[in-house]
């Protein structure tokens, strides 16, 4: 005669019955169809964050007054390939494993790589900005997805050495103030100071940063250029590329 136990998983025969199946056949299928839906769901959720879907959710500093939001002009027309070229660059300048944690659960590395990068050159006050730790993981992964993209990146301004409020905008508190931008005065080695206009490094540098996925798209690109999207021209960034999250 085969005793039969009752468990939590089902009905499982004695051990001393080698002959009999430990777990009932309907209570297997129904283990292995849940394990594979987990796996399943592991599969889908790392292409998600190979996509960079979500990463750059975040927000830094004191959260303002809920405004209208502003309508951006469209998106200028990118070829998929450049988009395609923009992705694998973002990726290679962060690592796969930045892209897999998240930007946010990365900063200490990404700190740790702007420090010590040496295609990325920052004023001094601005390496005490990075330091800190007050500096937007999105700001990091700027500057070395520029880095990246061109062989060489300056930053001229992060949060020290900024005013509080917009220049020309009393009352306005800049981006800068919350870590969440940076002014990029040279990019390959080639200075935004007299070179901005068609066919120019700032040109290039912004179609760069809009190719990229709307996920870490700056909502912000100050230049003497207006190219769509979150890029616009303001007179007193003749020497600058502001980038603002």
């Amino acid at each position: 005669m085969v005793l039969v136990l009752a468990t939590a998983g089902g009905l499982a025969a004695s051990p001393d019955d080698a002959s009999a199946p430990l777990v009932a056949p309907t209570v297997a299928a129904r283990e292995r169809a849940a394990a594979a839906k987990l796996v399943e769901t592991t599969r889908l959720t790392r292409l998600r964050h190979l996509q960079l879907s979500g990463i750059a959710d975040r927000r830094v500093g004191p959260q303002a007054a809920k405004k209208p939001k502003r309508v951006l002009p469209p998106l200028p027309v990118v070829h998929p390939s450049e988009r395609a070229v923009a992705l694998d660059t973002y990726v290679q300048a962060l690592g796969v494993d930045t892209i897999l944690q998240g930007l946010a659960a990365s900063r200490d590395l990404l700190q740790e790589r702007v420090l010590h990068d040496p295609r990325v050159h920052i004023y001094p006050g601005g390496i005490g900005d990075v330091e800190s730790g007050k500096v937007d993981v999105r700001v990091l992964a700027m500057i070395e997805y520029l880095a990246q993209a061109d062989g060489e990146v300056t930053v001229t301004c992060l949060i020290s050495g900024h005013s509080y409020f917009v220049h020309g905008r009393e009352g306005v508190v800049s981006a800068h103030v919350y870590g969440r931008a940076v002014d990029i005065g040279a990019v390959g080695g080639i200075s935004i100071l007299g070179n901005q206009g068609t066919g120019t490094i700032t040109e290039r540098a912004i179609n760069q940063i809009l190719a990229l996925p709307a996920s870490v798209l700056p909502k912000q690109v100050i230049s003497l250029m207006t190219l769509g999207g979150p890029s616009f021209a303001l007179p007193d960034h003749y020497n600058h590329i502001h980038i603002g999250y």
